[in-house]
């Protein structure tokens, strides 16, 4: 019951607070390219997910981006992980990780 009781929460609170639910994380690939794994912290699939991501300078201006990514309707599954590209980069060091911001713009629950 408490699990089904959970889903039924995240499914009405996913579009409203969906940083709650899922956790971002930059990372750079072997170019230089910028990615998101973006992870699902429930057990309830999640698709539809959509990012704003881009990096910002020391004084948190934006030096490179906006940029409006997202997985479409590409289920992440509870407990998973997705990787999203970027078009951002090449970068020549990971130190640019230290500046990348995103804001989760939307996701819902998978049907």
């Amino acid at each position: 019951m408490a699990g089904e009781a959970l889903g039924r929460l995240v499914r009405l609170d996913l579009a409203q607070n969906p940083e709650t639910y899922l956790a971002i994380q930059p990372r750079l690939d072997n170019q230089g390219h910028l990615w998101l794994t973006v992870g699902n912290r429930t057990t309830t699939p999640v698709s539809n997910v959509t990012l704003v991501v881009g990096v910002v300078d020391q004084s948190g201006r934006t030096v490179y981006g906006p940029e409006r990514v997202g997985t479409g309707n590409n289920n992440i599954p509870g407990g998973q992980t997705v990787n999203v590209r970027t078009s951002l980069g090449p970068f020549n060091n990971n130190e640019v990780l230290r500046y990348v911001k995103w804001k989760i713009e939307g996701a819902r629950a998978a049907q």
